[in-house]
């Protein structure tokens, strides 16, 4: 029995030796804990750098994704929209929107704006045939690699 279970049954007749005791158990598990995070946050550098250089040579090979008997490794680049220039954003807005909509955009989140902004651009290339679509006020951004892997 730990001496946690102790302390909880008879915390009344607790000696300072089993206190110090408990203590001492509070240490170790802590240094244990330390020790298996910094190994976590190593192992997860070498995972990131393999996952890396995955998506490197796929790109060579002009693929997005390898199944295997190992199962299957994926991979995309997001693009995320940011507000560059408010004045701009929302003078192009009142262009094209009713006020509710404009008045709806000014406290948008992030993941907001990007849902407005993949969706404003699907519907403009599916309906103008644009490759390129501007927002004015808003810069496109791709970020990093999405890897995805399954079993």
């Amino acid at each position: 029995m730990k001496l946690l279970e102790c302390v909880i049954m008879d915390i009344k007749n607790l000696s300072i030796t089993q206190l110090d005791s408990f203590q001492a158990e509070i240490i170790e598990a802590r240094d244990k804990y330390d020790r298996l995070k910094k190994a976590a946050t190593e192992s997860y550098g070498d995972l990131k750098a393999m996952q890396s250089k995955m998506v490197g040579i796929l790109s060579e090979l002009d693929r997005t994704s390898h199944k295997s008997k190992h199962g299957s490794i994926s991979y995309y680049y997001p693009e995320r929209y940011k507000i560059t220039d408010k004045a701009q954003f929302f003078e192009f807005l009142k262009a094209e929107y009713d006020p509710s909509t404009v008045m709806g955009m000014l406290t948008v989140n992030s993941q907001t704006l990007n849902s407005w902004a993949k969706v404003y651009v699907e519907e403009k290339e599916d309906r103008d045939n644009f490759e390129d679509i501007i927002i004015p006020g808003i810069e496109a951004k791709t970020g990093d690699a999405i890897v995805s892997m399954r079993k």
